[in-house]
């Protein structure tokens, strides 16, 4: 089978690439990378952290990034060194190989050269440009090209003379191809960044302002046709604090160690909440952590194998050809980190497998992931019978846990008397969600809310099973004291609690069916897959992570980032576009190459403004909904199986029944531009 793992040997063969940076980083990296100057972006080695001072001697890698001379070396030429920057983990065999294309032995020689007197920069401006943009950022990786290029057509202006296909007209075309580039690149830097303040926005824009208050739509949808409301409970109708998933990070941790034969030094580990982001992989084989974008390609920037970011990317391309990941392998290799319950699961993944590699412990990660996850079931389910370890927890410090929730029961009393139709749908037990619902409202009829309440629903196979519904004991009720839970189950009787059923016994009996129903809860797959599939129900989707998400993409660090991203991207379209005409047909050879140079200048740029907006979310995993060119698999989920979403389910009260959702229009690649439409609808609100 294409998907056995194979057999590892004990130690691995060493790697042609590494092997030419080993032989080569010494001479090279020293020679031509170290620089003194004190206009780095960065205030620290990324390495040891410490602090560079003012004109400190630091070593330059080909990608710009600069570190503490003792500290790179050691990082670049131990026994298991890296082919990659330690920060953007990109190829210093590419750097070489830039060098070496564009004459790396006439760069270096030019090093200690005198400057020619009829040249505005030093010759060692060119050895900056090619070493990929050493010095300060896309504004002087652009003016070395341009004053390097202007510099040699200067030095070879008599040369060129003498041939036949020289003219001063195609060598003032040249300059005025730089020219405008480097302008061009100036400009978008002075508007977009060092501009602290956003252009105003019009009424429109500033009336469209999405809130964490708002329900977004991915579909049309008019909720004067939805009779029926279904809910579920966990991370739906009941928000945890902050508390719940280091809890659930320490049973599992407690777990492994007591039940499990896991080292009893694991449970010094804490839960971080800052490391990992709900729609997060884990690769069962390799043991890597990453996020995936719509079209299974991995995000590069996020693969860690434990808390550490992924040091060789070649790994990727040895394993998988690229970032893309089959469908098979998906299927069979990947779990999906979906659920608000996983985030503790994925950042106690990332800590043991950590601990693991720190001390030399060999394991399977396939075994790792399986054992995690056997001991968070255990946790949540328990024995079946009594309350889990997870639920009696809760329940026994519930104030720690939840806040009270009054204004979700006036929301869904709201509904009744607008005659909708109200159930319960969730995989909790009885006695938790008596006791969750009724601290939550503040009383214990909440009962008399819902129509039907299901509980111990096991979904998602409750959408596609058989098994038939069961009377649930309570304490209430005309049939309390006469409750055989072995009896059939034909009718749904008012204030009533059933468990178990499955989805074509309960359209059977209540006769909700397809478009008048929505169903809401938070997990793209347990919730909201097979409703929308199997019978066709409205579905919504709650993603909390929306107030954090909201609260980053509407700051001004935010937008500038975006603006410029965007600027440099329709800049370098377009300027690409220009070397398709005649007149840049008829530059010389070198001439062209100056100029496809500044636009690689661009493209760094594009790509180091990506890894700051992915910082602005997390720095780890970035944006839930993104990845830095598509959006996230999670996200492409999200937009697949709700119809809308939303960050609380109490959003819902601020509209009116008959109100209509309407999606926002996407504009495809070979479609035309659309004129602002809110700058219109500004003029028509004014």
């Amino acid at each position: 089978s294409r998907h056995e793992t194979p057999d590892i040997p004990s130690q691995p063969p060493p790697c042609p690439e590494k092997q030419v940076v080993q032989r080569q980083l010494a001479s090279i990296i020293q020679t031509c990378g170290a620089s003194s100057y004190s206009f780095t972006d960065e205030v620290m080695c990324a390495i040891c952290l410490g602090r560079y001072t003012l004109q400190e001697s630091l070593r330059l890698l080909p990608c710009k990034h600069a570190f503490h001379q003792k500290c790179i070396d050691a990082w670049l030429l131990s026994k298991d060194m890296t082919v990659h920057c330690p920060v953007c983990k990109c190829s210093i065999v590419d750097g070489l190989r830039l060098l070496d294309k564009h004459g790396y032995n006439e760069i270096l020689n030019s090093l200690n050269q005198d400057p020619v007197p009829d040249v505005p920069v030093k010759p060692a401006a060119s050895a900056i440009l090619y070493i990929n943009y050493l010095q300060n950022g896309l504004a002087r990786a652009s003016a070395a090209a341009f004053n390097s290029t202007l510099g040699r057509w200067r030095r070879q202006r008599a040369n060129w003379r003498a041939h036949s296909c020289y003219t001063t007209e195609s060598a003032e075309r040249s300059v005025r191809y730089l020219q405008q580039l480097q302008a061009r690149y100036d400009l978008a830097r002075e508007l977009c960044l060092k501009d602290p303040v956003c252009p105003a926005s019009t009424d429109a824009r500033q009336h469209f302002r999405p809130t964490a208050q708002d329900i977004f739509a991915n579909t049309e949808v008019q909720l004067s046709k939805v009779r029926t409301y279904g809910l579920d409970l966990d991370y739906t109708l009941a928000s945890y604090t902050e508390k719940l998933p280091e809890t659930i990070y320490t049973m599992i941790r407690d777990v492994l160690v007591n039940s499990m034969l896991y080292p009893p030094a694991l449970k010094a580990l804490k839960y971080d909440s800052s490391f990992a982001i709900r729609g997060i992989s884990y690769d069962r084989e390799t043991g890597w952590l990453f996020k995936l974008d719509s079209n299974y390609n991995i995000a590069m920037d996020t693969i860690h194998y434990g808390r550490e970011p992924l040091r060789d990317l070649e790994d990727v391309f040895a394993l998988h050809g690229g970032p893309h990941l089959a469908p098979d392998y998906v299927k069979n290799h990947l779990y999906q980190l979906n659920d608000m319950y996983s985030v503790p699961e994925a950042t106690l993944l990332a800590d043991i497998i950590q601990y693991f590699s720190d001390n030399d412990i060999s394991f399977h990660p396939r075994y790792l992931a399986e054992d995690i996850r056997a001991a968070g079931e255990y946790i949540h389910r328990g024995d079946g019978v009594s309350a889990s370890p997870l639920h009696a927890t809760i329940m026994n410090n519930i104030g720690d846990y939840l806040n009270r929730a009054p204004e979700l029961l006036h929301i869904l009393e709201s509904l009744k008397r607008e005659g909708k139709r109200l159930f319960l749908l969730t995989n909790s037990g009885y006695k938790y969600v008596d006791t969750v619902l009724s601290y939550m409202f503040n009383t214990s009829d909440w009962r008399d809310v819902f129509d039907v309440a299901i509980v111990s629903a096991r979904k998602p196979g409750w959408y596609l099973s058989h098994r038939p519904f069961r009377l649930v004991p309570t304490r209430s009720g005309a049939r309390a004291s006469s409750v055989q839970p072995w009896e059939l189950v034909d009718r749904f009787e008012d204030g009533q609690v059933y468990s178990g059923g499955n989805l074509a016994s309960f359209t059977s009996i209540t006769g909700y069916a397809d478009r008048s129903v929505l169903y809401i809860g938070d997990h793209v797959y347990s919730d909201l897959r097979d409703p929308t599939i199997q019978k066709g129900w409205f579905t919504g989707a709650i993603v909390s992570e929306l107030k954090h998400e909201l609260s980053v993409g509407q700051s001004a660090e935010y937008l500038r980032y975006v603006r410029y991203i965007q600027l440099i991207e329709k800049t370098l379209k377009l300027s690409q576009q220009e070397t398709r005409s005649q007149s840049f047909m008829q530059l010389t050879a070198g001439d062209k190459e100056s100029y496809r140079l500044m636009l690689e200048a661009g493209r760094v740029e594009r790509r180091r403004m990506r890894w700051k907006l992915r910082d602005l979310y997390n720095p780890h995993f970035g944006s839930v909904f993104r990845t830095s060119k598509n959006a996230s698999l999670f996200s492409t989920k999200v937009q697949a199986y709700s119809n809308i979403y939303t960050a609380d389910l109490a959003n819902l009260g601020a509209y009116p029944s008959d109100y209509v959702f309407y999606p926002k229009r996407k504009t495809q690649a070979h479609e035309c531009l659309i004129p602002d439409v809110d700058d219109l609808l500004g003029q028509i609100l004014k």
